[in-house]
């Protein structure tokens, strides 16, 4: 078995951050469009990934940006179009969830396009997320935050 050399998205974005080096533009789409295949496979195979983030994003190739794969399915979930019955308990990454998630409503399979829309922000911003700050981090102030979007 070949071992990946990449690792995780999140090792790449603070490698370029310590380098002063941003995706660029083109860089940023390759990944999202891997991203958005691998999401799109998984949804129309009635699975929701529900924890998408930079470290469940794997990089086989930090020279081939289309090595990218998702990985990580503990918190996903089966689901059938006509009912979101298992679809209404809170899982994930607080910081990657959609406001669905967090008021703890029934949500859908686009809480995995919320993750990503994040995602995509992180890797134009050089790892900044919209919303959360380090610095200033609670889980309260996250939430209304995120909760004063909609």
């Amino acid at each position: 078995m070949e071992l990946l050399k990449g690792g995780q998205l999140t090792q790449l974005i603070k490698k370029r951050k310590r380098n002063n080096e941003m995706f660029t533009d083109e860089e940023g789409a390759n990944i999202i469009k891997c991203i958005l295949q691998a999401v799109d496979y998984l949804h129309s195979n009635n699975i929701v990934h529900r924890d998408l983030k930079p470290d469940n994003i794997l990089v086989g190739d930090p020279n081939d940006l289309t090595t990218i794969k998702v990985a990580d399915f503990g918190l996903s979930a089966k689901y059938e179009h006509s009912s979101f019955t298992e679809l209404d308990r809170q899982v994930g990454t607080l910081i990657f969830m959609s406001p669905e998630l967090v008021l703890k409503k029934q949500y859908s399979r686009s809480v995995d396009i919320f993750a990503t829309g994040v995602i995509m922000y992180m890797l134009l911003t050089g790892g900044s997320h919209p919303l959360y700050n380090s610095r200033d981090f609670s889980a309260e102030k996250y939430k209304k935050e995120l909760l004063s979007l909609n």
